[in-house]
């Protein structure tokens, strides 16, 4: 209804495919499989990946870049070091859940390390390791996206995949502003992708 009003939308971040407008994402799936090599160049091959149901399109495409780095490094993926969780804004019952779902794992498969597709995820399997007295980075590494206070300050703090969210606001907002000026034409629309990048810290 808003495009219908000629209204300009530009979409960032998590992007819906079926509207045409302007849109700013980051290279979720190149980033992921990148993140997945990082580990398994430092000889760890039993990764578990904690993501988001396939209707959200980041988690989808970062466990699509998990998956292809696996099938590149020969390794069989296994379906039980695949948590998928609901996107319910970090919800008590939801985060119970994902706690829940990586303790049975890490007492039932051999994992050493973990690849978050957000920093909350991968704060939260950083407080199962610590409660069932597992080293971080030495036992488990983790990576995780998301460069945000929980990643900084956590401990021990995590390593991640920058999502440089403060470009991605500014291209969206050229983007808006180009169109509400006349810049660009109304009806031609670009993808802009923006690169993220590994910050290596303590957890890897």
């Amino acid at each position: 209804e808003t495009i219908d009003l000629g209204i300009p939308v530009v979409l960032f971040d998590r992007v819906i495919s079926e509207i045409n407008c302007d849109k700013v994402i980051v290279n979720d799936k190149q980033a992921a499989k990148e993140a997945t090599q990082v580990l398994i160049d430092d000889q760890r091959e039993n990764i578990l990946i904690l993501t988001s149901e396939d209707y959200v399109s980041v988690g989808n495409l970062r466990t699509e870049g998990y998956l292809e780095a696996l099938k590149d490094n020969e390794i069989e993926p296994d379906s039980d070091l695949i948590i998928k969780v609901k996107d319910k804004k970090a919800s008590q019952p939801e985060m119970s859940y994902l706690e829940d779902e990586i303790e049975k794992v890490i007492k039932s498969k051999k994992v050493d390390a973990i690849l978050g597709v957000n920093e909350i995820y991968a704060g939260s399997a950083l407080k199962v390791l610590k409660k069932n007295n597992i080293s971080v980075p030495k036992e488990i590494s983790i990576i995780s996206f998301t460069d945000g206070v929980i990643s900084r300050y956590s401990s021990p703090s995590l390593s991640t995949i920058s999502q440089h969210g403060e470009i991605m606001g500014e291209r969206s907002a050229e983007l808006l502003i180009n169109k509400l000026t006349g810049k660009t034409s109304s009806r031609e629309f670009k993808t802009e992708i923006i690169n993220c990048s590994l910050i290596k810290r303590e957890s890897s």
